[in-house]
């Protein structure tokens, strides 16, 4: 299995906006494999919105898989991997 990658960061929000409970907060979960990713975004079905579907971004890395979504207090929440299994 490989291992999994964290990082912290501290920014300034995205959209430039002050910010609040929804805006600034980002908590991501680094997962085993892609499947896993498409689960969590299809847990969307019962709660939340979407905040950025799931896909590569190969702007972040060759083998970034990911997707965002927000959960019912705007938090934002994404689930990861950098691999491409």
């Amino acid at each position: 299995m490989e291992a999994a990658r964290f990082t912290f960061s501290v920014q300034v929000p995205i959209d430039g906006k002050p910010p609040t409970v929804g805006n600034g907060t980002h908590v991501a979960f680094a997962v085993e494999d892609r499947s896993i990713v498409n689960q969590f975004y299809a847990a969307l079905r019962y709660s939340g919105s979407d905040d950025g579907a799931l896909g590569l971004r190969p702007n972040y890395d060759a083998n970034y898989y990911g997707a965002f979504v927000r959960d019912t207090d705007s938090y934002k929440i994404e689930a990861a991997i950098y691999s491409a299994k």
